[in-house]
């Protein structure tokens, strides 16, 4: 009788977590919808409104996204709230966590994923520019544009503005 009843129990406490757990399932989804409709109308103007606008229709507190990145909640406060720009690595795991494209957030990161030694390339030899006068016109030494043109270092963002004003991007 006991081994009976103490049975019973446990199939109907399991009936009974499953159904908490699809109703977990469709509330979480519902939830989601809701967050995501609330937000749609925030501005994406700036890194930090794309960030703080992903932050709330994803339902995520500062302390969340910090932990699904890897990194301190105020490193999350310095993008939205100090106009700090995140570095392209923390960029890249932003957008492989919510499957954007690296332009989403500007296209500086884009060109930063994708060999900006070949486009830099294709400016000097467009504009038929000998190294040093590439140099001269983005204020590096020589052994700095050889590095990256050849992607040994990475592209920075004032050499980027640099060669964006050139007309290289």
């Amino acid at each position: 009788m006991y081994e009976y009843s103490f049975r019973r129990t446990c199939v109907i406490s399991t009936c009974s977590l499953n159904q908490i757990a699809i109703i977990r399932k469709i509330f979480t989804r519902i939830s989601f919808s809701i967050y995501k409709e609330l937000y749609s109308e925030l501005p994406e103007i700036t890194i930090a409104d794309k960030i703080t606008k992903l932050r709330f229709t994803h339902n995520l507190k500062r302390e969340d996204l910090a932990d699904l990145l890897n990194m301190h909640w105020d490193t999350i406060e310095g993008w939205e709230v100090h106009n700090i720009m995140p570095k392209p690595q923390s960029i890249r795991k932003l957008c492989d966590y919510f499957n954007l494209p690296y332009n989403y957030f500007h296209e500086y990161y884009n060109i930063y994923f994708n060999n900006p030694g070949d486009k830099i390339k294709t400016w000097k030899i467009k504009n038929k520019l000998t190294y040093g006068q590439a140099c001269k016109l983005l204020g590096i030494t020589h052994s700095c544009f050889g590095r990256l043109l050849n992607n040994k270092i990475n592209l920075s963002y004032y050499i980027y503005a640099e060669l964006k004003k050139l007309g290289a991007f």
